[in-house]
Formats: structure tokens, sequence, C-alpha cells
């Protein structure tokens, strides 16, 4: 999927592509060594002139005037979802699912923008969606149980559950 942000077109496959968004013109291109399936990255995220995307085992961060890396850090498992990007742009989200055989394969994690470490996880049952975020707030639509969908409020600063409820089909 495209991403569209200040004039700029982002795709990703097995390199990361930055187009102007009225002429179509290529502005750079970064090889990100993709050695599986194209669609194991996630559609980038802009969060103060840096581009953020998970791929499988990787999140890493380029500039967007130019794609140069900014950071990369290695992380188990392959991403879910586009990562979602906090207002205040210190902090983004993204699912990961792990390869271990769990009851919650699927991990919601929270990280830096400025550094890409973690800051927090959290198990989640099967997301639907990104997460949005809204003040100090994150909410999370998957599964409660095998066969319950739930909506679930999570605090941005350490991940806690606020509140969880079930939501209809």
């Amino acid at each position: 999927t495209p991403l569209v942000a200040d004039g700029t077109v982002y795709t990703v496959d097995n390199v990361l592509t930055a187009l102007d968004a009225r002429t179509g013109e290529r502005e750079w291109q970064t090889d990100l060594g993709i050695e599986e399936s194209p669609n194991s990255a996630t559609q980038p995220a802009v969060a103060d002139g840096y581009l953020v995307l998970a791929s499988d085992g990787r999140l890493r961060s380029f500039d967007t005037a130019d794609g140069s890396k900014r950071w990369e850090r290695t992380i188990t498992g392959s991403p879910a979802q586009p990562i979602t990007v906090a207002s205040d742009q210190q902090m983004g989200f993204t699912f990961f699912r792990r390869p271990e055989d769990v009851e919650l394969p699927t991990e919601l994690v929270a990280l830096g923008l400025e550094t890409g470490e973690t800051e927090w996880t959290a198990p989640v049952r099967a997301p639907g969606a990104p997460p949005a975020v809204f003040g100090d707030h994150l909410y999370v639509a998957g599964w409660s149980g095998p066969e319950t969908q739930a909506l679930s409020c999570l605090r941005l600063d350490d991940g806690k559950l606020v509140w969880e409820r079930e939501i209809g089909d």
C-alpha cells in the first residue's frame, strides 16, 4: 500500500521508493535486502522527517530526504500490520507474529521512534487492524476468546490494559 506524505509517495517491496506525488519522478530508492516475499515488509509510517517500517525480523528507520538508513533493530517474528505513530511522533506501534507455539502468538510492540528500542510489548489475540492512538491511550481491535471480538484500551506509556469491551460483527 502506498503512503503519501508531504508531497511524496512512498512504496515498499524489496526496495523502498520515494516518488514525487505530482510528477511520479523517482526522488530516491533504497534496497531493503528482503530475501523473502516482498509482502514481508509493512507500509511505512512517517514521523518527524523519517520513515519507519517493519519487515521480517527487523524494524528500520530511513531519512525521508534521501532514503539513508537512520537505525535498524532486530526483532523476533514477522510484522502483522503497518506501524501506527502516536500524535507526538515519539512512539510507534505495530504487531509482530511470534514463531513460538503459544496461546497468543501475536505481540503488540511499542517502540521509541528516535532509537527503535522496544518500550513495551503486550500479547494480542489475532489483531484485526492497526492500532489507533488518541491522547494517552491506544485502542486495539482483536479477539478476547475463540469467538469473541473485543476492543481494548491500553495506556500509551506502558501498555497496561485500561478496559476491554466485546464488540459485535
